[in-house]
């Protein structure tokens, strides 16, 4: 569960509603004071600031949208230090916002400031696909994502992206960067 305010991750096992392990405050993992530890200071691989959604993929690995440091962490299984999947290297500004994992550990990350949705291979460290301008029918007004502030992968591989700026949900199909279906327009 992220808990944005408090910059930190925390984790509760299955059928428990006390947390074990908690990300972003230390290099322990068990240091659960509330406060910012990141807060003024400089980004590192046991810090966070503001996270905004978290994913774990089949082998236990959790990814982190590490929004207020503009990157993405990932925590091997077990792990409370984290390595940095990508960062605001590969934009000017970077804010990812929510995240979501294919059967194949593709990543997608959905970066509100620069109106991208953007797919990291499994395994890779920059983006490979930005799903950016959504060309299809059926639209009403606009045929480009405003701040799009949500994405889930469907079990044959399909992305919904919830393109909060322009009051919609879009559909894109499993091998393809653009949008076949519109929700939420008429």
């Amino acid at each position: 569960m992220c808990d944005t305010a408090n910059n930190r991750v925390l984790y509760y096992p299955a059928g428990s509603t006390t947390a074990s392990v908690v990300y972003g405050q230390g290099s322990s993992g068990t240091n659960f004071a509330v406060g910012a530890v990141n807060a003024g200071g400089s980004a590192s691989s046991t810090t966070l600031s503001g996270p905004a959604a978290a994913v774990l993929d089949a082998h236990g690995n959790l990814y982190v949208a590490d929004y207020g440091n503009n990157r993405v962490l990932l925590y091997p299984a077990g792990a409370v230090t984290a390595t940095i999947v990508t960062s605001q290297h590969i934009l000017i500004s970077f804010y990812p916002v929510a995240l979501a994992l294919d059967s194949a550990n593709h990543l997608f990350i959905a970066d509100s400031s620069n109106n991208y949705v953007l797919l990291l291979p499994a395994g890779g460290s920059y983006p490979s696909t930005e799903y950016e301008h959504a060309s299809f029918s059926g639209a009403v007004g606009v045929s480009y994502y405003k701040s799009p502030w949500g994405v889930v992968v469907d079990s044959a591989g399909g992305l919904y992206i919830s393109d909060s700026g322009n009051n919609r949900v879009l559909f894109i199909p499993a091998g393809s960067n653009a949008a076949s279906r519109v929700i939420g327009q008429f």
